[in-house]
């Protein structure tokens, strides 16, 4: 009996826990968006563009540029690398509770690319220095001016997904996780001097995907992770076969996806009613 009200009392405890932290969590994110949305001028002004302008002295040939443009969007080196490196990890992990956190880690780095993605899609357009006429900015050479036009640039879910699977990694091995941060800032990095990004689009994406990790792993639904070990040990083939899947979406950011729903679309102007 006492065991029994010990236990109800600790499981009221941790659903207070769990209420606050992720209503703080709320009231933060939507600070921080409010504040960046609302103040994105004097942000310009103090933040992206001495930034933008400074590396923007420092243009590159235009092969060169193909070279960095190339070596930031192979999946090798970014996101592949980071599903690597996370599989490494899950593998080492002997216990189930280290598991279930990888596993919440894992979903939060989903729900990183999904809200990043929502949020370039709902909040008011933020053209990329690419399309945006700064005062002295030069489109390097050999970078198509109109990549990416009409899409909106903040925040960097590249950054978002790459920095949220770096601290899935880091909260398991700080070794490993240092070596999973140049892959993370291989892939995000180089999109501000190519002009696809502004600075600010990718720190808030870094620290979007660093922050959702760390609520989901901390005050995430335990029982939910708890349910997918089962599933793990009683059905591995499923399961890894799934974990594949996903975590190769992941790595690309869904970008198969993405265009097979940007061609179904296209297809349902086209002919569509």
């Amino acid at each position: 009996m006492h065991k029994t009200m010990i236990s109800s009392a600790l499981t009221r405890h941790r659903r207070i826990q769990f209420t606050l932290a992720w209503t703080l969590a709320f009231a933060v994110l939507l600070v921080a968006l409010f504040g960046t949305v609302r103040y994105e001028p004097i942000l310009a002004d103090f933040f992206d563009w001495p930034i933008l302008l400074k590396l923007n002295h420092y243009v590159f040939p235009g092969t060169l540029n193909h070279l960095i443009s190339g070596v930031s969007n192979l999946p090798i080196l970014t996101g592949a690398l980071l599903a690597g490196l996370f599989w490494y990890v899950w593998f080492e992990s002997n216990s189930e509770s280290e598991k279930a956190e990888l596993f919440l880690g894992l979903s939060a780095a989903v729900a990183a690319v999904i809200l990043s993605r929502a949020l370039q899609l709902t909040l008011p357009t933020h053209l990329r220095p690419l399309h945006d006429p700064v005062p002295g900015f030069d489109v390097p050479p050999g970078i198509d001016p109109a990549a990416l036009s009409g899409w909106n640039s903040f925040p960097s879910d590249h950054a978002c997904v790459y920095f949220a699977l770096t601290t899935v990694i880091w909260r398991r091995s700080q070794l490993l996780g240092l070596f999973a941060l140049l892959p993370a800032l291989i892939g995000s990095l180089p999109r501000i001097y190519l002009g696809l990004h502004y600075p600010s689009d990718v720190a808030f994406g870094a620290l979007l995907g660093i922050f959702i990790v760390m609520m989901v792993e901390n005050y995430g639904p335990e029982t939910f992770a708890r349910r997918a070990i089962l599933f793990e040990q009683k059905r591995p083939g499923m399961f890894y076969s799934c974990g594949f899947l996903l975590t190769y979406e992941v790595a690309t950011l869904f970008e198969d996806i993405r265009k097979t729903g940007a061609g179904l679309a296209d297809a349902y102007r086209l002919f569509g009613p």
